[in-house]
């Protein structure tokens, strides 16, 4: 048990020492732009306008944290933090029941070689708190039917989905485990149940929130559903494409696990620890549950025209770690391939840590400004008197909001969201910067507006996935000559053709 705590403790400083030693990004400034608003009237409406994807609860935290904790960069990434270590602890908690401590405290350490613990545990955005409300919840199913925890039950998977709006992902975990169970035991535990949905009340609550956020975003959104993102998030889950091998590895390994849990499951847990046969045991089958969480959120994106990334995906961590401990629990009686296993788990993480703290320990808790880039290339650059167009929309809100006050008004951004299509393949960013403008000081100029006041401007251009500026500018005749460049990219001197109207 001390050291499931150790592990929390350093994880937890950990993290709290990445949170501060790097800025935000996009996504993470929608949060803090919406998080920051001075009271719950005003978060309400700035989460209506800003047209985030956040659910209320999420930047009601957010916004208390900020309020307590004076570095904004560890303030509203604190929650994220603490998420990761409830997700160890309920892991460790819950395998151990049925496992033992050793087997439990091994598996409590996969989620460490994961993008959760490698990136969203210390990030600004919902994600490790879901994670950590579906953890208590498993804790809370497994104590179930005693009335305490069926409550605590349904108040785990309501703030599961009060955080994140596609946490019902995971919910079909659970209902697979009581159905099994009732189909077994003859009998239907309607408490247990009233619990599991208790989970999509906010989903209702909220409805129209969500409602408006996919209308204002449309038919063109990013992440549309496709089976490549469910391969993609096995292989990413399992870094198998590290091992450039198959892609397909990934869903393997967890097909492997599922089978595994399934068959070498005790037979037990049934109404009053009477056997039961092989197949009726709950925890192997919220383990396969969680497993499939892919699926099951392809085709719930695919029926609802909704957005499918693999970093939504996230809970499938919890199926892994708990599939593993049947995989685990018969190599606790062959010391040699249980110390290479060991062995195999610390060398994953242990590299990962000595990466993280090389690369930290020169600017130890604090980071470089993103704009330090941009500034002594606009100096090379000179024609000081012209307005700096950023090509990418996202590097522009992150770079306005680091710069300083001479450089942010200096900086500007584009929106042409019908050639946003065309160019990058949604609208996205130029629809989410105008909303943005209701949180943000922001130079926002449609992009007719701006060309009509400025015949030459200066455009930086970053070589992102979203820098789609000098394409449709040559496209349209303008004449782009490099003024500036270096590793961080390029600065153009942007004059419109003769023949403008």
């Amino acid at each position: 048990m001390s050291c499931v705590f150790l592990l929390i403790a350093y994880t937890t400083v950990k993290n709290i020492v990445a949170a501060a030693s790097r800025p935000f990004w996009y996504d993470e400034l929608l949060t803090v732009a919406v998080a920051r608003q001075p009271n719950l009237s005003a978060l309400w409406t700035a989460l209506v306008r800003a047209q985030d994807s956040s659910p209320l609860l999420y930047v009601l935290v957010e916004h208390l944290s900020g309020l307590f904790v004076p570095n904004p960069q560890i303030a509203y990434r604190l929650p994220s933090v603490v998420g990761f270590g409830l997700v160890v602890g309920c892991l460790f908690v819950f395998i151990r029941k049925r496992a033992g401590s050793i087997c439990a405290f091994l598996c409590t350490l996969i989620p460490l070689l994961t993008p959760l613990y490698g990136r969203y545990a210390s990030e600004a955005r919902s994600y490790s708190l879901l994670v950590a409300c579906i953890s208590l919840a498993l804790i809370c199913y497994q104590r179930a039917p005693k009335q305490f925890w069926i409550v605590l039950l349904g108040l785990a998977l309501f703030c599961a989905e009060a955080f994140h709006y596609y946490a019902f992902f995971s919910f079909p975990a659970f209902f697979l485990a009581e159905l099994a169970w009732t189909a077994n035991a003859k009998t239907i535990r309607w408490r247990i149940w009233l619990a599991l949905t208790a989970g999509f009340l906010p989903l209702v609550a909220s409805w129209p929130l969500w409602a408006g956020f996919k209308k204002y975003y449309g038919a063109n959104v990013w992440g549309k559903p496709t089976f490549t993102v469910v391969v993609h998030a096995y292989d990413g889950l399992f870094g198998t494409s590290v091992l450039r091998v198959l892609p397909e590895l990934g869903f393997v390994v967890a097909a492997a696990l599922s089978v595994i849990a399934i068959w070498t499951a005790p037979i037990r847990e049934s109404p009053n620890d009477k056997p039961s046969p092989i197949g009726t045991s709950y925890e192997p089958l919220i383990a396969v549950g969680l497993l499939c969480v892919p699926f099951v959120a392809f085709a719930a994106t695919s029926i609802g025209h909704g957005v499918f990334t693999g970093r939504y995906l996230l809970p499938m961590i919890l199926g892994v770690a708990i599939a593993a401990s049947y995989a685990l629990r018969p190599l606790l009686n062959h010391r040699l391939l249980l110390l290479a296993l060991v062995a195999f788990l610390l060398l994953g993480i242990s590299r990962k840590e000595f990466v993280f703290w090389t690369s930290v320990h020169r600017n130890f808790a604090s980071f470089s400004s993103p704009a330090n880039s941009i500034e002594p290339l606009l100096a090379s650059a000179g024609q000081l008197n012209l307005p700096v167009v950023v090509s990418d929309g996202q590097g522009y809100v992150v770079l306005s909001y680091y710069a300083s006050k001479s450089l942010a008004k200096r900086l500007v951004v584009m929106v042409d969201p019908p050639n946003a299509i065309l160019y990058a393949g949604n609208d996205a960013v130029d629809r989410g910067i105008l909303a943005l403008t209701c949180c943000l000081e922001l130079n926002v100029y449609q992009f007719r507006d701006f060309t009509l006041q400025h015949p030459s401007f200066l455009l930086y251009s970053g070589r992102s996935n979203f820098d789609w500026w000098p394409a449709r500018l040559r496209h349209d005749g303008y004449m782009l000559e490099t003024v500036a460049s270096d590793e961080s990219g390029e600065i153009y001197r942007v004059s419109r053709p003769f023949d403008f109207h």
